[in-house]
């Protein structure tokens, strides 16, 4: 089963207890989480690998946080905030370095805690949501965005019939949420994990100054 080297490698984790203290409950799809969080920590890890303790974690649409809290025990991230809009009762306190905000992203004040030494991450934002989490990323001075698509939206480009019957439409849909992270002088970054436990298991990324 495709779950398993994630699932495995997360029980594996001296840390899981703890984050799993932390973030429970998951919900009746914990394991789906498990491996969306663990493959979203590989995909952002060498920035902080590379520069510890000097970018900070803005994980929007966060839900249960799961993966921010697991950053914070696996990656050298000086702070991860989690923000969602709705109000979630956890042992946010057991976790370090870590801070977890009730917040409408559609609200100015969201830029206030995102500066250029910041990763944005997104893996639960869904049709409108994920169109703003890149205009978030886009109006900021963010190191760098990684997404895991969900739902999707309206396509904003054209593709022909055949290429979308071919592709299927969610990958269709990470591929022109893509196309607007785009920018100058960024590294671009669109992956299949199939080690996700879900059919929505795309990533893309766009990192400034690569």
């Amino acid at each position: 089963m495709k779950s398993e080297s994630y699932t495995n490698e997360f029980l594996g984790l001296q840390c899981s207890g703890d984050v799993l203290n932390v973030c429970s409950p998951l919900g009746n799809k914990s394991q789906k989480e498990i491996t969306e969080s663990m493959g979203m920590i590989k995909r952002i890890r060498s920035i902080f690998l590379s520069n510890p303790m000097e970018y900070s974690m803005v994980d929007l649409c966060a839900g249960n946080a799961l993966t921010s809290v697991l950053a914070v025990h696996l990656l050298p991230v000086e702070v991860a905030r989690a923000i969602d809009i709705k109000p979630r009762k956890r042992k946010w306190n057991k976790a370090k370095r870590f801070i977890y905000d009730e917040l409408d992203i559609y609200r100015e004040t969201i830029f206030d805690c995102i500066g250029c030494n910041t990763v944005i991450i997104c893996v639960h934002g869904c049709k409108d949501l994920a169109r703003r989490v890149i205009e978030i990323y886009k109006k900021s001075s963010a190191k760098a965005l990684f997404m895991m698509p969900c739902c999707g939206g309206k396509i904003k480009r054209f593709y022909p019939q055949d290429i979308i019957e071919k592709l299927g439409k969610y990958k269709i849909w990470s591929w022109d949420l893509l196309q607007d992270m785009v920018g100058e002088n960024t590294k671009n970054i669109f992956v299949e994990d199939k080690k996700i436990l879900s059919p929505k298991n795309i990533i893309i990324g766009s990192i400034r100054g690569e």
